[in-house]
């Protein structure tokens, strides 16, 4: 019985210990290096070359010149300070939501402490090289209060797969990864015609913080005379005064450092004043029936021909049909229905209007006369004297569900076939 107890003991405890094991290999919680630094026991300086012990991951924490160690007072703190680095790339362990528009790269948590004393300032900086996720050029690196992300330092390059930053305080350091800055705009941008207040505002996305905006005059060309871009909202903007077409670049610039720019290659169509670009065709277009042919020509007024047609990006037309560039709408509608179209029409100088217009498709008439003698004329004789004269819908259908006489084969008409032979059957 002991023996059986002990062998029992022993099987417990190799289990806990494999069971803990198990734990540990799925632990997703951010590594951790505890070590000391020692500061001069009255000022609380620490010698230059002073390394601070890193995790994997982290490259190295160095003080590069003397650094004073400071607690929350600014009190030095002195002597064997004990020192702890937590690493994790895990979105999952940050305290807060990334700042808009970027994504999590590296998050480090320091502390040093004496005792009860933390550490919380340092006279001159520790300098932090972290290795960085393959793929990323720059990041940015933010603090973190208690309560928000702090950005201390924008558009960090990483080299060598290492980025480099300084820290003069302790706290949950983040190095977040942002999306390249680009133009979103396209070109041409809209025409303009002159006389007529303009507007359209540039777009960015990716790089940080704030955008600036400027631009440049292309060879024999710029901004049309009358029209000026906003620096801080890559607003164009004025009254046009010379027609013309007008070619120029835009450059965006982030607010990194070193700051990040992108630049988009644009044009813009001055209209001389006329006759406004109008969609003149009227809704409803002309009905259309199921199966058969159908052609509609859009019209347009005004502008400089010749003219364009497309449809506005979402639209469509009824099943069948397609619209060309001339603006003619044809084909054979395959569904009946009501559909609401939007059309857009360009002319030469690349002015655009744009218009919806409704078309009804019919279902096909039904020939009543025609279906009876194709399906019934064999049993019941021909139309004029058929011996079913003044049936009703419903009892042929009933006929055919009962299959009397052999009309079950019948039961392939639908119930709008069965109403036009009835009515061809009406006295």
């Amino acid at each position: 019985m002991k023996k059986t107890t002990r062998m029992f003991l022993y099987l417990l405890t190799l289990l806990t210990v494999i069971c803990a094991g198990c734990s540990s290999d799925h632990n997703n919680s951010p590594t951790a290096t505890t070590g000391s630094v020692t500061a001069d026991a009255t000022t609380g300086t620490v010698a230059a070359g002073t390394m601070v012990s890193s995790p994997a991951g982290v490259t190295s924490m160095t003080f590069s010149s003397p650094s004073v160690l400071t607690d929350s007072t600014g009190a030095p703190v002195t002597g064997a300070i004990t020192t702890t680095t937590s690493k994790s790339t895990s979105a999952s362990s940050l305290p807060a939501a990334p700042p808009s528009g970027s994504s999590l790269a590296l998050l480090l948590d320091i502390t040093m402490s004496k005792g009860s004393t933390q550490v919380k300032n340092f006279s001159t900086p520790l300098t932090v090289v972290v290795a960085v996720p393959s793929g990323i050029t720059s990041v940015d690196v933010y603090s973190y209060n208690g309560t928000n992300w702090v950005l201390e330092q924008a558009g960090v390059a990483v080299t060598g797969g290492n980025a480099t930053f300084n820290i003069t305080h302790l706290s949950m350091w983040g190095c977040f990864s942002v999306a390249p800055l680009a133009v979103t705009t396209t070109s041409p941008l809209p025409a303009g015609t002159v006389g007529t207040a303009y507007s359209q505002t540039l777009a960015a996305t990716g790089g940080t913080g704030a955008y600036t905006w400027t631009w440049a005059a292309a060879t024999g060309s710029a901004l049309p005379p009358g029209l000026s871009l906003a620096e801080t909202t890559g607003a164009i903007s004025g009254t046009p005064t010379t027609a013309g077409t007008y070619n120029f670049s835009a450059t965006v610039t982030d607010s990194a450092s070193p700051a990040k720019t992108a630049t988009q290659a644009f044009s813009i169509i001055v209209n001389p004043v006329g006759a406004s670009l109008t969609i003149t065709s009227a809704s409803p277009l002309t009905a259309g029936t199921v199966g058969t042919a159908y052609s509609q020509t859009l019209a347009a007024s005004g502008g400089t021909t010749p003219y364009n047609w497309t449809l506005a990006p979402g639209s469509s037309l009824p099943a069948g049909l397609t619209l060309n560039a001339a603006g003619v709408i044809s084909g054979t509608p395959t569904t009946a229905g009501t559909t609401t179209t939007s059309f857009t029409v360009t002319d030469a100088a690349a002015a655009t209007a744009s218009k919806s217009l409704s078309i009804t498709i019919n279902a096909a008439s039904l020939n009543g006369a025609a279906l009876y003698a194709t399906n019934c004329a064999g049993c019941h004789g021909p139309l004029a004297t058929s011996s079913k004269r003044g049936s009703t819908a419903a009892q042929i259908q009933a006929a055919i569900n009962g299959n009397v006489g052999g009309m079950g084969f019948l039961s392939v008409l639908t119930s709008a076939e069965v109403q036009a032979i009835a009515t061809a059957l009406s006295p």
